[in-house]
């Protein structure tokens, strides 16, 4: 009997071995699998989501005026720098005006010629009128040719066709008259904005060219600074 209890405890004792090496050995195998992934846990709320993305990108300023001459001429005043602060109204720029200025005298003296010839023309058409009113008295009473009454016809017509053209000739020179005046006072340049001088491309005494000629000279930029803008790819 004590030999068959003997043995019995062995058995219980190995089988109890068994267990555990079996046990330790899935423990230690099971440490060798992929890594659980790893979540947060909230609670269920609404909230605002913010996401922050850098990108590379520039400062430029919401308001910014590139001015540009609207005549052709030589600066002869600038009393401005990059970086002085202007006023909307201030003067900046002056450019003499003795191009536009003959330009002005030349179609002003066109207009005085004008004026003169639709007076001229006037006193034609008038005598004309005249004698085509003779003349068609005259015919009526068959004391004056077919032909001298188409002739006094004619030349009244012709008359009245020529003070027409003076008066359209006077008024182009008038509109052309205005036009240049506006270019002369286009020689002096302000200030469109309250802002900065950030860019200046021209100097005293330098020559530019006008906007009307081709793509102009731009003179400088004025930005307002107090409103800046990030422009960037995102």
């Amino acid at each position: 009997m004590g030999k068959k209890s003997s043995k019995k405890k062995k058995i219980i004792i190995f089988a109890c071995l068994a267990v555990i090496f079996f046990a330790v050995m899935i423990i230690f195998f099971s440490g060798k699998g992929p890594k659980p992934i790893e979540v947060q846990t909230a609670k269920v709320e609404l909230r605002t989501i913010t996401q922050t993305v850098s990108a590379v990108g520039k400062i430029q300023p919401e308001t910014e005026v590139k001015i540009s001459s609207e005549t052709s001429g030589e600066i002869i005043f600038l009393e401005v720098k990059e970086g002085d602060a202007v006023k909307v109204g201030q003067l900046l720029v002056k450019i003499k005006p003795d191009i536009v200025e003959s330009q002005l005298e030349q179609v002003k003296a066109g207009a005085e010629a004008s004026k003169i010839e639709i007076e001229a023309r006037k006193a034609e058409m008038d005598r004309t009128k005249s004698e085509l009113k003779r003349v068609t008295e005259l015919y009526k009473k068959k004391f004056a040719s077919q032909q001298e009454f188409d002739q006094a016809i004619s030349s009244w017509s012709q008359a009245e066709s020529g003070y027409r053209g003076a008066m359209a000739r006077y008024d182009q020179a008038m509109a052309s008259y205005k036009q240049i005046k506006k270019s002369v006072e286009r020689t002096v340049i302000y200030s469109p904005i309250n802002g900065i001088i950030t860019k200046l491309s021209v100097e005293k005494g330098e020559k530019v060219v006008g906007v009307a000629q081709m793509q102009g000279t731009e003179l400088m930029t004025v930005a307002d600074l107090s409103i800046m803008n990030a422009e960037v790819e995102v």
